[in-house]
């Protein structure tokens, strides 16, 4: 009997396994705790970092108008505002640093994150603090918006969208003006002409024919020939002006929001696609010299070429007159058969493309080597890979093209570039 109550006993550990697992649960719920709080800490920072990043950026446009109370007041309305109720009174702290030049504005947010298993082992709170400084726009800005007016823009209310698109654009950035011509913007409306109005019909550095009964001048210009077509120079060789019904005109530089809706406004859809003229008159309205004046040739002034179109290059400088933009196609009275009209028909418009896309491409070449940065956005769903690959390398950074599908797409990129081009950014 006696064995038999100590072999049970010696054999009967269950007690001290329980005891040893019940030593060893209060570490393992600490660390799985520990996990969960970590967790939850990580997320509210990452929120509060890019609400803070915000903030600043939100505020960086006023801090040359307002006081540093009336900052402090719209950050602390940002941060309620983008934060939940929660993380919002978790806040202990936010300071503002605005130096007296106002060249920049730091905000830094103090905030716990309080524990739940971690208060086990005594830590109630997870403190984090992030900042971010935004510097204020420094320097002038000019910009020529190079707008698509072509038929196809008529569609699915692509027009309206542009113009909705085009006229938050100028509302965003007039706004930086806070001191005279800080930000300048003008319009470049193309079809297969551009239109640089009838007020500069006697110009010196224009060449415009005699009206011809109905046939008047409009405001189109055709081309130079050779390389003067792709420059802004030597205007000792006029632009030629071409007789007929023309797009709207350019809206030169201006501070005038006014002008530049009206400009907007007035865009009307109609003609073919030529993109290259667009481009050449923009970076003649940015220059100080004929035939536009208004650019500005102070140094440090941020020259910029908004592109956008909906679709492809569809004439081009003619083969034999270099002045005409041309979509004669075949001849009336030619004798070719349907079928050879229709092919001759669509090798022309090959031609064309490759030429105008040859032409397009060495304009943007040329402006972004004079120191212009070019943002450029693809509109809609109509245009062939090799324009879109066109617009890629037309712009002077890969993140300044835009592929916009649809109106809130296309107001969305002209968002984001107004936010680029404005010049701030963030600094930390």
């Amino acid at each position: 009997m006696k064995n038999f109550i100590k072999k049970k006993f010696i054999k009967n550990t269950s007690g001290s396994i329980m005891t040893t697992t019940a030593l060893l649960l209060v570490p393992i719920l600490l660390t799985a705790g520990a996990a969960i709080d970590y967790s939850q800490f990580a997320r509210k920072s990452t929120t509060l970092q890019n609400v803070v990043d915000s903030a600043a950026l939100a505020v960086a446009h006023d801090i040359q108008t307002k006081s540093q109370s009336e900052i402090e007041v719209d950050v602390d309305n940002f941060l309620r505002a983008n934060l939940s109720g929660q993380q919002y009174s978790e806040i202990e702290n936010v300071s503002i640093t605005i130096p007296t030049a106002k060249q920049k504005v730091s905000v830094q947010v103090n905030s716990s994150h309080p524990t739940a298993i971690m208060q086990i082992a005594g830590i109630d709170t997870l403190s984090y603090s992030p900042s971010s400084t935004v510097n204020a726009p420094t320097g002038n800005i000019e910009i020529m918006m190079v707008l698509d007016t072509t038929g196809s823009m008529a569609q699915d209310n692509k027009i309206n969208d542009l113009k909705a698109s085009a006229t938050n654009f100028i509302e965003t950035l007039l706004p930086l003006n806070t001191s005279p011509d800080r930000v300048k913007i003008g319009i470049v409306p193309f079809a297969n002409y551009v239109n640089v109005g009838t007020t500069n019909r006697n110009e010196s550095w224009i060449n415009v024919p005699p009206d011809n009964g109905s046939n008047i001048w409009t405001g189109c210009v055709g081309s130079r020939t050779a390389s003067r077509n792709l420059t802004d120079s030597d205007y000792s060789f006029r632009v030629p002006g071409v007789l007929g019904e023309c797009t709207t005109p350019i809206t030169e530089l201006s501070t005038d929001e006014t002008t530049l809706k009206n400009g907007i406004s007035a865009l009307t859809p109609k003609f073919a696609t030529f993109i290259a003229p667009g481009l050449i008159w923009a970076k003649r309205s940015l220059s100080s010299i004929e035939p536009f004046t208004n650019g500005s040739d102070v140094p440090g002034t941020q020259k910029i070429i908004v592109l956008m179109t909906d679709g492809d290059n569809t004439i081009s400088v003619g083969p034999t007159d270099f002045r005409l933009h041309s979509r004669e196609l075949v001849p009336a009275g030619s004798g070719l058969s349907q079928p050879q009209i229709i092919q001759a028909t669509n090798v022309f418009r090959a031609e064309a493309q490759a030429r105008a896309d040859a032409i397009t491409d060495t304009v943007c070449t040329n402006i972004k080597a004079d120191g212009v940065r070019i943002f450029t956005i693809g509109f809609g769903n109509g245009i062939s890979s090799s324009t879109l690959s066109l617009l890629q390398e037309c712009a002077d950074d890969i993140d300044n093209y835009y592929a916009a599908a649809d109106g809130a797409a296309l107001n969305q990129a002209f968002i984001e570039i107004g936010a680029q081009i404005s010049g701030i950014f963030l600094s930390n």
